[in-house]
């Protein structure tokens, strides 16, 4: 009964490297496609090799995809335009001012000055203009109050999206550290068990068993890293940067 419990622990373990390698390959793929490769293209994870980035603030992340998001810069752009179009309709309430300056001559009237010269101020000014001037300027106010609103929702999307995927970031790292324990944990259990398979204390298959959750765990934590990696792509991504490793 005992080599039979042991030999299903095997499979077990067998059909959970299968699975991992299932997830792997899945991971694989959306990582492919976020660094715009052929989806069939093979990684070589080396889970030796930490996965390691310097991570910043969160609203570091946030400030930085405000200032290179294209939908965010266009946003922007038209807000400006907006002010510009509010600040002319008030400019158009203004009267049109003109200074003028100028030296005549004349000898046709002996007791005037033969030279003189004479400047003054030129005055236009719409009084009434049946609503128009109002209309407008309600009008560009409209589009500026729209423009401001579409610039907000458009870096709170960007703010959200960042949120998830920086949280994302974190919860893989840790699980990137969870599995390296398991690792050594497991490696260990491999050892005490090939010296005891060595004394005689312990069964063929039950080394076995401990090989294979070794690989399991290994496996597991290669899925990790693959995550990890994946999750730091999406972030770039919504950052508005390429990702790259």
């Amino acid at each position: 009964m005992a080599a039979l419990q042991v030999r299903a622990a095997v499979l077990e373990s067998q059909q959970g490297v299968l699975t991992a390698d299932l997830q792997l390959a899945d991971l694989t793929t959306g990582l492919n496609d976020l660094l715009g490769l052929s989806l069939d293209t093979r990684l070589e994870l080396d889970p030796a090799v930490p996965a390691g980035f310097d991570q910043r603030s969160r609203e570091e992340y946030v400030q930085t995809a405000w200032s290179a998001n294209p939908e965010i810069l266009a946003a922007g752009e038209a807000v400006r335009k907006s002010r510009a179009g509010v600040t002319a309709g008030k400019a158009a309430y203004l009267p049109d001012i003109t200074a003028y300056a100028r030296h005549s001559y004349q000898d046709g009237v002996p007791f005037l000055v033969r030279n003189f010269g004479t400047f003054g101020l030129n005055l236009n000014w719409d009084v009434f203009d049946f609503g128009a001037r109002r209309a407008a300027l309600q009008e560009r106010k409209t589009e500026l109050a729209e423009a401001e609103e579409n610039l907000q929702r458009l870096k709170e999307e960007v703010a959200v999206a960042i949120e998830r995927r920086y949280h994302k970031v974190q919860q893989t790292g840790s699980m990137v550290q969870v599995a390296k324990q398991v690792v050594s944990l497991r490696q260990e259990s491999e050892r005490v068990a090939g010296n005891q398979l060595t004394q005689g204390v312990l069964l063929v298959s039950e080394r076995r068993q401990a090989t294979a959750a070794t690989y399991k765990a290994q496996a597991d934590l290669l899925q990790a890293n693959l995550g990890y990696l994946l999750a730091w792509a999406e972030l770039e991504q919504a950052v508005g940067r390429t990702p790259g490793f």
